[in-house]
């Protein structure tokens, strides 16, 4: 391991990563009221390589193989690339492991490893798996309380504490030249890129944010679904191209294909996409190269055998 990073799951490390929060400067994440970092990142007239990654579900093999594509690490090494997490970095989403919480643990210490060696060029959006609310379940196991648990089992309470204080200040929600990034979908109508930088404050929207999933049967959308209208909404209130890409994660809808793990105007919403890169047999990337306003799709070879190990990876 570098000399330069704290020891991975140290108390140091995790203080690195809180500190590193203001890391980024105001024109890019714009302060709140309060001078805090708000939920917006705006990377609008920065051009480098940008490499968006769905939702990953502690699936630490898929993340490190994908370090290894298209020359990624060393591309955020030099300062030339911009790698972002949808969300849902944590909890085993497959039938059978749910409960089981150490690949969660060892992929979010990775992770946080990543935001230090790379502040400005590695971005974990918050999504609704992210968190300890003891609401969150899936499938009758509640996840959150299971991780909860284990986490002040193997890295104590305060350990455990400064974990939460990091999900709960994550950015929710990417403007690019090319693209809009954030976990689940808009909030219902749209908002304005001030009220994205406070959202925070209001708990219905933010919720929105990181739960709320594509109506795929046309009827009346619910508060839990959003439609066609309420993206072209947000794109209107934020004054983007309208073919601008709107990028998801959260939602996978195998019921209507997508066997690469990728899906492209669900519903007619022109240049949609969701994407989710936990699956063992395919993990897609969507690409956007240098000052280009059209994206790639890449497939990470999920055989790699690594040479050398990542960070000092003990794993």
């Amino acid at each position: 391991m570098s000399e330069s990073l704290p020891k991975r799951g140290s108390m140091a490390m995790l203080d690195k990563v809180l500190e590193l929060r203001k890391a980024l400067p105001a024109k890019v994440r714009p302060r709140t009221a309060e001078n805090k970092p708000g939920a917006l990142i705006d990377f609008r007239g920065i051009a480098k390589e940008y490499f968006i990654v769905g939702d990953l579900h502690a699936n630490l093999h898929n993340f490190k193989c994908i370090l290894e594509t298209d020359d990624i690490e060393n591309k955020l090494d030099q300062d030339k690339a911009i790698l972002i997490l949808v969300g849902d970095v944590i909890h085993d989403d497959r039938t059978g492991y749910l409960t089981e919480m150490e690949p969660s643990l060892e992929l979010l210490e990775l992770v946080l490893e990543c935001m230090v060696r790379w502040p400005q060029n590695f971005i974990f959006l918050q999504g609704n798996h992210d968190t300890f609310n003891h609401l969150l379940v899936k499938s009758g196991i509640k996840q959150a309380k299971y991780f909860d648990e284990f986490l002040v089992a193997h890295r104590g309470e305060e350990y455990r504490n400064k974990v939460e204080e990091l999900f709960n200040t994550l950015p929710l929600f990417i403007m690019a030249d090319a693209f809009l990034c954030v976990h689940a979908g808009p909030v219902r109508g749209g908002c304005t890129r001030d009220h994205l930088i406070e959202i925070r404050r209001y708990e219905t929207d933010a919720f929105q944010l990181m739960w709320n999933r594509i109506n795929t049967i046309g009827s009346l959308a619910n508060n839990k679904e959003y439609t066609e209208d309420d993206i072209n909404k947000t794109k209107e209130l934020l004054g983007v191209d309208p073919d601008i890409y709107f990028i998801v994660g959260h939602n996978p809808l195998y019921n209507l294909g997508g066997d690469e793990s990728v899906w492209f105007n669900i519903m007619g919403a022109k240049n949609y996409i969701i994407i989710y890169s936990s699956v063992q047999e395919t993990c897609p990337i969507i690409k956007f190269s240098k000052n280009s306003y059209e994206h790639e799709l890449i497939h990470v070879d999920l055989k790699i055998q690594k040479s050398r190990f990542f960070l000092g990876d003990i794993y």
